[in-house]
């Protein structure tokens, strides 16, 4: 049976965390106001119950470690207005724990959660599919209709329910289960980007190793099937050439001359997201136009926050992907019903890393986001299966 939430404020977080969950896919507008409601309301909650909650998740530390860091580095910032107008991004990290201590009093919280954002990236990659067939029939490039966004979206919903059809009980083995996994899956498709189509692969390939199903494999195979028969794909996969050389002014020219001598400019930071095209220029003429990141995660943290700053994140990062693999762990020892929401997160959590080598959407406001809704899922579900267990983590 249930627990109700008795007070005002905890039913309004129940309500907004599954509109966070949905919104997420759909509009960072919608979304980011949603966030910062819920978190004021889960601040107001901790405070008026004395809920130590958050201080036992094992990412609490990491984040706000990294988020001082970044907030100390905003006055030392070579563009310290622009390093303020992004902190934001930081706080919003807050949902993490609101998520993590809310919908443990509700079995059905997260799985409500998990399943809105999957409707929402189906529903998304369904209206993206037909934008990209009608732009290509006016005569736009088809490798002009994708964008980063939205494939590592398809990439965690497609985890989600891959997983739900690997590990799931019955109830969340439905049609409409294949309907989302048809529709996501035609999106990552669809947007022709090389780096979310490794990721995907990668996050496959942890899934299997996770849960030890070789469906998730042929799946896989299935989907690369489909890239390769496609005439796009190929030239796609052709202009990998194209990166490798200085001429495009892209990944390889940031990594190869910028990055370095950047760095050995700023050894403590340039300042949290103060990093722009001209700083780059300086040292490579031919970066591209509106490049500010090197499009890479590990590379991006430590131009921005130094070593201090890389230290933080690899420690945040770390302790997620511990908390996830031993949540699923203990959740699929246990049997428990919703262990396939706990494959499903380290799949994502794994594929959002792998895109962020060729990307830096640790930085992108959207992926952000993403990224923390399933690291409070991941949140959420230790606590249900530390305390199913006993109360003693694994």
């Amino acid at each position: 049976m249930e627990q109700q939430a008795q007070s005002w404020d905890e039913r309004w977080i129940y309500r907004l965390l599954p509109a966070y969950a949905f919104a997420v896919p759909v509009s960072i507008a919608l979304a980011e106001p949603i966030g910062f409601i819920v978190i004021a309301l889960w601040l107001y909650r901790t405070i008026r119950t004395r809920d130590d909650t958050v201080f036992r998740n094992p990412l609490f530390l990491p984040i706000f470690a990294f988020t001082l860091i970044a907030l100390v580095s905003i006055p030392f910032s070579v563009r310290p207005l622009i390093s303020l107008g992004k902190c934001h991004r930081l706080l919003l990290a807050m949902v993490v724990f609101a998520i993590g201590t809310a919908t443990q009093r509700r079995e059905s919280g997260v799985r409500i959660m998990v399943w809105l954002f999957a409707l929402a990236c189906s529903l998304r990659a369904i209206y993206h599919v037909g934008y990209i067939v009608v732009s290509v029939r006016r005569g736009m490039d088809v490798f002009d209709t994708g964008n980063m966004r939205d494939p590592q979206m398809y990439l965690a919903a497609l985890c989600f329910l891959l997983a739900a059809v690997l590990v799931g009980k019955k109830p969340d083995r439905s049609t409409a289960t294949w309907g989302g996994i048809i529709a996501t899956a035609a999106g990552l498709l669809l947007n022709f980007k090389r780096g979310a189509w490794l990721a995907f692969v990668l996050a496959v390939a942890a899934m299997t190793s996770a849960t030890r199903r070789w469906r998730a494999v042929l799946f896989a195979v299935a989907l690369v099937a489909a890239i390769a028969f496609l005439p796009q794909t190929r030239n796609r996969i052709r202009m990998l050439n194209n990166e490798f050389s200085l001429k495009m002014g892209g990944r390889y020219a940031l990594w190869t001359k910028v990055a370095l001598p950047l760095m050995k400019e700023y050894p403590h930071g340039m300042g949290y997201a103060a990093s722009r095209n001209e700083d780059f220029r300086r040292f490579e003429r031919g970066i591209q136009d509106g490049l500010h990141h090197l499009h890479n995660n590990v590379l991006q943290v430590r131009l921005e926050l130094g070593w201090v700053g890389l230290v933080a994140w690899i420690w945040w990062i770390t302790a997620t992907l511990v908390s996830a693999w031993r949540t699923h762990r203990r959740m699929t020892r246990a049997g428990d019903r919703d262990a396939w929401i706990a494959v499903g997160a380290f799949g994502a959590l794994i594929g959002i890393l792998a895109n962020g080598v060729v990307e830096y959407n640790f930085g992108d406001s959207e992926i952000l986001m993403l990224a923390y809704l399933v690291m409070g899922v991941i949140a959420v579900l230790r606590g249900k299966s530390i305390q199913r267990g006993g109360g003693v983590p694994a």
